[in-house]
């Protein structure tokens, strides 16, 4: 999945969430699952093929990749950003998003 990237550090940046655009948080809590059918990808922090946001992921078809410790951080709200869960892969465009 590629997409802007929203990133969700408290329950209220989940009221802004666009179809389309990439989750990114901490995990994926289930007051989280909402805005899952209209994510193109999951990146969380904590990482595990059997955490939640993982088997939410897959009952969408959505690729996910967790245990990506710093993605809170280095990933900002609007970044472009290609999720490829069969790699593992969490690629970040270079360059303005717009």
């Amino acid at each position: 999945g590629r997409g802007k990237a929203r990133v969700i550090l408290q329950p209220s940046d989940l009221v802004d969430f666009q179809k389309g655009e990439i989750l990114v948080c901490d995990a994926v809590d289930p007051n989280m699952t909402f805005v899952v059918p209209l994510a193109s990808g999951i990146i969380e922090r904590r990482g595990g093929m059997l955490i939640h946001g993982a088997i939410i992921a897959r009952e969408y078809g959505l690729p996910c990749v967790t245990g990506v410790p710093e993605a809170t951080l280095l990933i900002n709200t609007g970044d472009i950003v290609t999720v490829d869960g069969y790699l593992g892969l969490v690629t970040l465009a270079k360059g303005p998003s717009n």
